[in-house]
């Protein structure tokens, strides 16, 4: 679809383009719900995902072990990140004056996980409510209980993703090919969601249960700075931790006369326009709008714009000829187009032959 396009020429444009992606997306999900056997991931839902999901999941697995889980609370469980024997961070001993060689301030962050009664399992990263997939810190919990079950985890089930990762789903729901039953079975999972992956074991009572992680500030979980030697004047940023503490920037004191100055700054500010400005692209549509207008007053509109017009031309020639005033050429007159005669001085060329 391109600007000079007319409607009709731009809705059957952007019909077409929709037509060939659906089709396209339509063999993707056909050749997924077909060859089912995904010899690159061995997860218990790799038989039965499309394959954006399934790689989504064997990304999550693989970065499960980079996690660590421990138990705070009878169904509450806490995963920080320790990554691997190459994931050392260099603390960077900033002097204050090389600013620009800083590297980014890398965080230590501790994510709570929560299981109901019924084993579901919630996150506070909210991947799951987000994706439709579980994360890297639910399937760190799950192997921390296994493993003191003794027991192996394979993985969360079809049971524990989003139906929109399901190829069955994704190929037969909601066809008129597709018997009844099915279509049934197909709208009753759609309209009861997953809320997220459940946990099948009992959680042992032998579990040790920790203290919690205190809620330390920004300056204190940072990984690769000392944050002793960082100072933040929380007088101004106190409104930065709206979720742990309520903002104290009410008790700033402000000049009553402080938008007053900053209107009035505003207002002196000259801003810098852009001098080749294309007067077509920019009065078009009021120009639009004028046509439209005069058409539906009748005559006595057109007259009245053609006398604008004119008006406006006048002064654009009284404009030319001061900025002209030291050329030789001072009786010529611009015409738009052809509809008036031309009025300079020099004679036409025909071919290269009459050139000097």
């Amino acid at each position: 679809m391109q600007a000079t396009m007319n409607m009709d020429t731009s809705a059957k444009t952007l019909n077409t383009q929709s037509s060939l992606k659906a089709s396209e997306v339509e063999e993707i999900i056909y050749y997924d719900f077909t060859h089912n056997e995904k010899l690159w991931s061995s997860s218990p839902t790799s038989r039965y995902t499309t394959t954006l999901g399934e790689s989504l999941i064997a990304t999550v697995n693989k970065r499960s072990k980079l996690y660590s889980a421990r138990r705070v609370g009878s169904y509450d469980f806490e995963v920080d990140f320790v990554g691997d024997e190459n994931n050392e961070v260099e603390i960077y001993d900033h002097d204050g004056d090389d600013l620009l060689a800083a590297p980014l301030p890398l965080f230590r962050r501790t994510h709570k996980i929560h299981i109901d009664s019924d084993g579901v399992m919630y996150c506070g990263c909210c991947a799951f409510e987000s994706c439709g997939i579980f994360c890297e810190h639910q399937k760190a919990v799950s192997d921390f209980i296994y493993q003191h079950l003794n027991l192996t985890f394979d993985g969360f089930t079809k049971h524990d993703i989003a139906l929109r990762y399901n190829a069955a789903y994704m190929h037969l729901a909601y066809k008129q090919t597709t018997p009844n039953y099915l279509n049934a079975m197909f709208h009753h999972l759609s309209k009861n969601k997953v809320k997220g992956p459940r946990l099948q074991v009992k959680i042992l009572d032998s579990i040790a249960i920790e203290e919690p992680s205190t809620i330390l500030p920004a300056s204190l979980r940072l990984k690769n700075y000392d944050g002793s030697k960082i100072t933040i004047d929380n007088e101004y940023f106190d409104n930065m931790h709206t979720l742990t503490q309520e903002s104290t920037m009410s008790n700033v004191a402000v000049p009553d006369d402080f938008e007053v100055i900053f209107s009035q700054s505003i207002d002196d500010t000259e801003f810098n326009f852009q001098q080749n400005v294309d007067a077509r692209s920019a009065l078009k549509s009021m120009v639009d709008v004028a046509y439209a207008d005069a058409d539906d007053i009748g005559e006595e509109a057109v007259k009245k714009m053609k006398f604008i017009l004119s008006e406006f031309r006048s002064w654009c020639n009284e404009k030319r000829n001061v900025c002209r005033s030291k050329e030789e050429n001072d009786d010529r007159v611009y015409v738009p187009m052809s509809k008036g005669g031309y009025k300079g001085k020099a004679k036409r060329v025909y071919n290269t032959y009459h050139m000097p």
